[in-house]
């Protein structure tokens, strides 16, 4: 495994909320608002510094519970590398934006409420894109004779795959955590202390289940662990050749010469730019909702469906990639700012085809969750990752909650 590095990192910060705090440890000049916003601002600034390099210049800023919950995360992030996305853990960074509620539960401690990002950076084990499981299955899928229209598409998918696992390759990734924090901070011997940590990415729209959720029970974190050999990237791995590459030709038994006649139109590096750089990983959220989005990112020239900008988006980069507007598919009509509307009218128009599993896409393509609420675009592979609207994601890890799939083929 390669060797972890971790630098120093700058945390984000906004002082949204005065507070009054008339407690003991808080007494005397404590009571200035923006004191107490200034000392919060330099202990997550630690933090964030202890979870880059694991070690930490104020051993006192943090009780023993909370300095080992500092370890077990950097443990934890390498392990989600190592086991969920076959990769090597390269690089942490955190960066923090909080506030301190106006209401606080206990007298003699602070409640802060946080976001953190967490970027992590990696990179591939590959030393070619041939050894990448599903260009493997493709490959095998040719050997068993397939006709002339399921060929053309086969090769025309290990292009771009072996071009987007090339990419990862020799540059690397990053993928980003996105985590809610309750924070509890206790002043000890003069000195602001993290007395508890909970936190967690869980999020209705693309992420119900969690990656990195901590827990807080009678004064020590429990960690819900996922299960990284089930996770997307791991099952690759694990699965055999034949078996993922017996969806390529079962797929393409009833594909009819009209739709294939013009495969290729299509600009997949055009759409997977697109959809790659109008977008963000961001701890902005829409008011009074779990929704991320920050329109500070978004193409000027197209308005916003405020909080449910997934399709206008996809649609953004679809164009973008060549499919052509028509008097139904246009901005803003029905078909190209709803989910269950766009992929209707794709696949409509012999503009894409479901496909069985997510190993048949490649970057420009398209998947769904299972009530079609949500839609994005392969926008990274080798590990698969997507970017999105509504939540915003930029080459977000790829989810197990998206299970429709759908590959363009105009």
């Amino acid at each position: 495994m390669s060797r972890i590095r971790f630098p120093s990192v700058l945390v984000l910060l906004a002082l949204l909320l005065s507070v009054s705090l008339g407690a003991a440890p808080w007494s005397g000049n404590d009571t200035s608002a923006n004191y107490i916003s200034s000392e919060v601002e330099a202990l997550l600034n630690d933090y964030s510094a202890f979870l880059s390099s694991g070690t930490t210049t104020s051993d006192s800023s943090y009780s023993g519970v909370v300095k080992k919950l500092v370890m077990e995360r950097r443990s934890f992030y390498e392990e989600f590398f190592d086991k969920g996305l076959v990769c090597d853990l390269v690089e942490i960074k955190s960066e923090f934006l909080f506030e301190i509620p106006a209401e606080q539960p206990e007298a003699d401690a602070l409640k802060v409420e946080a976001v953190e990002l967490v970027t992590l950076s990696g990179n591939n084990r590959l030393s070619s894109p041939e050894d990448y499981p599903p260009v493997k299955a493709a490959r095998w899928a040719l050997t068993q004779n397939p006709n002339n229209i399921a060929r053309r598409r086969i090769e025309a998918y290990l292009e771009s795959m072996i071009e987007g696992v090339k990419e990862t390759i020799e540059n690397g990734f990053e993928v980003t955590v996105v985590l809610d924090h309750d924070l509890l901070i206790r002043r000890v011997n003069g000195v602001l202390q993290i007395a508890e940590d909970q936190f967690t990415d869980e999020n209705p729209i693309d992420n119900p289940a969690g990656l990195d959720v901590i827990v807080w029970e009678n004064g020590n974190f429990i960690r819900i662990k996922p299960d990284f050999a089930k996770m997307p990237e791991a099952l690759l791995y694990s699965t055999p050749v034949q078996q993922m590459g017996k969806p390529f030709l079962e797929a393409d038994i009833n594909t009819s010469l009209e739709s294939a006649s013009v495969l290729g139109n299509y600009n997949r590096t055009a759409a997977r730019n697109y959809i790659n750089t109008y977008t963000s990983n961001t701890s902005k959220k829409c008011a009074g909702t779990s929704i991320l989005q920050d329109t500070a990112y978004y193409n000027p020239a197209y308005q916003t469906q405020d909080c449910a900008d997934c399709a206008n988006y996809v649609s953004q980069a679809l164009n973008a990639g060549g499919i052509p507007r028509d008097s139904t598919w246009k901005p803003y009509t029905y078909a190209w700012i709803n989910v269950t509307g766009l992929v209707n009218y794709l696949q409509n128009k012999s503009y894409a085809e479901g496909v069985l599993k997510y190993t048949e896409l490649t970057y420009g393509d398209i998947a769904t969750t299972s009530n079609e609420g949500h839609v994005v675009m392969v926008g990274g592979l080798a590990p698969y990752r997507y970017s999105a609207h509504t939540n915003d994601r930029k080459l977000y890890s790829w989810s197990s909650s998206l299970v429709y799939f759908y590959r363009i083929i105009y």
